[in-house]
């Protein structure tokens, strides 16, 4: 049986302690392809095919395992048990109060000092029917980063002949855990290292977003979307929210419900090239980020330096201060409550 999608696996390199870590380059006949590493669980590329057939890498990404540790933006990277911040790195679940490691500031970022990203995965290659995909399994014990509960988590990458990147996130837990988890990857649909992303056009189906207070935690309070700044309802370009002095970093916003079932929640465009990539999740969010604070000193794997703006982040994601905020949608995982989130981000190049 001719297979539409393989995965082959490599050596990427060693950790500073000297764990080996293995890339797995997944290829689709349609000509997607991606690079996946199981140190974090990164995408380390991802190439769009051209009409002429060059394939271009659209996400940032580092050569080597010591350049990301040593930026530590989180690129491509898979992060938890919670992704984005906890106000004061604790939070308060039956009667018990937990406190977590303050990696910026007095707040707990993205799963801690060492969280998902900062973990070597167990990897192994699947397949169904005429498709490989990779398989990432992670146990987080107890009281790691100061969690609670012994975490089982799996993620599987895998290319669909709809020529996008699907990435399934499952999870089950022996005791309530807070559990907020995505995929932190960078876009730049003009290629990495070129240019920046300001440019882009963008459209997110949501017209709620958490107010955001001191140190880019959120309030408590959701607010309307302001039209001519963070309002995405209609595509528009990433630049009006990036000329927002109070808006630049970007914002969480609260998916639209949809009647029909339909999952495509956003759409980034890349004007010159027309390559287009649609975002479909069941997420109740999206926090967008426009990388407003990237300043690499390391050069990326085209042998550029990452910049302000260099790329884009939508991360598929639920509320992560949602534990100090009864409002939103909460971010508890139980026992016998399975968990699964999925994002896929699709590719089409634009014909008009």
């Amino acid at each position: 049986m001719s297979l539409m999608c393989t995965v082959e696996k490599s050596i990427f390199g060693k950790t500073p302690q000297g764990e080996v870590v293995r890339s797995f380059l997944l290829r689709h006949k349609n000509g997607l392809a991606a690079k996946v590493l199981d140190f974090g669980g990164i995408l380390n590329a991802l190439y769009i095919k051209d009409p002429d057939g060059n394939a271009v890498d659209v996400v940032l990404g580092f050569e080597d395992v010591r350049a990301y540790l040593k930026e530590d933006i989180y690129a491509g990277a898979l992060v938890g048990r919670i992704a984005g911040r906890l106000s004061n790195g604790r939070f308060t679940m039956q009667g018990k109060t937990y406190q977590l490691p303050q990696n910026e500031g007095s707040t707990h970022l993205h799963g801690g000092v060492r969280g998902f990203d900062k973990r070597l995965w167990e990897a192994k290659i699947r397949r169904k029917g005429k498709h490989e995909a990779l398989e990432l399994t992670l146990h987080s014990p107890n009281g790691e980063e100061g969690y609670p509960g012994n975490l089982d988590v799996t993620v599987t990458y895998s290319l669909s002949d709809e020529n996008g990147i699907r990435i399934d996130m499952e999870a089950k837990t022996d005791h309530p855990t807070p559990f907020c988890p995505t995929s932190h990857a960078y876009f730049n649909l003009a290629g990495e290292g070129v240019g920046d992303i300001c440019d882009h056009i963008l459209q997110i189906d949501a017209d709620t977003i958490t107010e955001m207070g001191a140190s880019f935690l959120p309030t408590g309070n959701m607010v309307k979307t302001t039209p001519g700044i963070n309002d995405f309802t209609q595509a528009a370009p990433v630049r009006k929210i990036v000329k927002s002095s109070d808006q630049v970093h970007g914002a969480m916003y609260k998916l639209n419900a949809s009647s029909d079932g339909h999952q495509r929640k956003a759409m980034l465009q890349d004007q010159a090239s027309g390559r287009t990539m649609h975002v479909y999740t069941n997420a109740p969010g999206i926090q967008l980020y426009t990388g407003s604070g990237l300043n690499t000193r390391t050069r990326g794997k085209s042998g550029v330096s990452y910049g302000p703006f260099a790329g884009i982040c939508l991360e598929c994601q639920g509320f992560s201060d949602a534990p100090h905020h009864p409002q939103f949608e909460p971010i508890w995982l139980y026992p016998n409550e399975p968990f699964f989130q999925y994002v896929e981000y699709r590719f089409e190049k634009k014909t008009d």
